[in-house]
């Protein structure tokens, strides 16, 4: 089967891509595909062609569950056919016999690939780039990514690792945003307003358990208000210059069984004013037996059910064939 690789065209550049949480990130534009294999430890590779690509996500023998057998040949399998366009980012080798994670990114709204846009929106830079001159903003403008960045849309990644997870460690990993003190869930009733326990609540509207940090005592830092250790791990939020908090917030979707769908960490804050800025929260769910992490816009939890169920329906349309093996008991 013929390997697919992305031609790093334009990595010489520069480019600088700034994301939506203000800190910089390095891409590398590509304009093709070739045979010849990437650079050694390449991670991030990014092209506007709709040429579909071949990765497969293969179980490591070390990982538990799904086979006794330690042969690599053995071992489950999923492989996917997708258009290079929308891969953010790729962790091994390409094709059938390849083995890869892989990255999207795709507009939140419609799930079209972003990188095509972006591509046209930084190529407005290269005649500056090329003359040692900053990119002036106004370079960039009247183009679909600035339009859609404009109007507060912004791309979801979707993240598949190549990690095969029994439904035991599928549970404890989604099921880590749940605050634990001395062995049980510290519940707290949100109305009561008290600092302390972590409030945790069940909101209607969107469907989610809301997991809040609780108010900052005075003299006193969030971690210090007896949150469990995924509070301090998150920190104290997002301060703004005008003295408002955004305080760290996860949120966990429940199956009707009761078992856990997928759980959000905001841990910069959540806020539904899309004219706060904050950095993406962090989505954990699974496809099948495998891994599935989301990057999702920090404004807009009424949609994180709807963009995680059509995450799964697009790998499942592009799955082209897989080898599972029944859990092990």
């Amino acid at each position: 089967m013929k390997r697919f690789w992305l031609l790093i065209a334009l990595a010489s550049l520069g480019l600088t891509l700034v994301n939506y949480s203000g800190a910089a990130r390095q891409i590398l534009l590509t304009l093709g595909l070739t045979t010849a294999g990437p650079p050694s430890g390449m991670q991030l590779i990014q092209t506007a062609s709709m040429e579909p690509v071949i990765l497969t996500l293969r179980k490591d023998p070390r990982q538990q569950g799904y086979t006794e057998s330690k042969d690599p040949k053995d071992q489950p399998w999923i492989r996917y056919k997708i258009p290079a366009a929308y891969i953010w980012e790729l962790s091994g080798t390409l094709g059938e016999d390849g083995k890869a994670g892989f990255a999207m990114s795709v507009w939140a709204d419609t799930l079209e690939p972003s990188i095509p846009d972006e591509i046209e929106r930084y190529s407005k830079c290269i005649p500056y780039i090329k003359r040692r001159e900053e990119c002036p903003q106004s370079a960039m403008m009247n183009t679909k990514a600035w339009r859609k960045i404009q109007a507060n849309e912004f791309p979801v990644i979707i993240r598949v690792p190549p990690d095969a997870l029994t439904l035991a460690e599928q549970q404890k990993s989604i099921g880590r945003v749940i605050p634990v003190q001395n062995e049980r869930p510290p519940i707290t009733d949100g109305s009561s307003g008290r600092s302390g326990p972590c409030i945790i609540r069940d909101d209607p509207v969107l469907g989610l358990r809301v997991f809040s940090a609780p108010p900052q005592l005075p003299g006193n830092t969030v971690t210090m208000n007896g949150c469990s250790s995924w509070m301090k791990i998150a920190g104290a939020g997002t301060r703004l210059r005008d003295g408002r908090v955004f305080r760290p917030m996860h949120f966990l979707k429940l199956n009707l069984d009761g078992t856990y769908k997928f759980s959000v960490k905001c841990n910069d804050g959540y806020s539904q004013d899309k004219s706060v800025h904050l950095s993406r929260c962090d989505l954990v769910g699974a496809y099948g037996i495998w891994s599935l992490d989301m990057l999702l816009n920090a404004h807009s939890a009424e949609t994180w059910d709807r963009q995680y169920d059509q995450a799964l329906k697009f790998l499942a349309n592009h799955e082209i064939g897989r080898k599972e093996f029944k859990e092990l008991r």
